[in-house]
């Protein structure tokens, strides 16, 4: 039966934002891996401002 209907040839995916929002989700596995990545992006801002700052004063 379910291969007469074939629901997947009409299924869309989230309409709504909320539904939407939520899906987003689908793949996080937890743990921390949005911050480790934005701490990461800090720290390198910090030492290419630090790499700049010795450039200045060695050259």
């Amino acid at each position: 039966m379910i291969r007469t209907w074939k629901p997947w040839e009409k299924s869309t995916g989230p309409r709504s934002d909320e539904g939407k929002a939520r899906t987003a989700n689908n793949g996080f596995k937890g743990g921390h891996w949005r911050d480790l990545r934005d701490l990461k992006k800090s720290m390198n801002a910090l030492l290419k401002e630090q790499r700049d700052r010795l450039a200045k004063i060695s050259g």
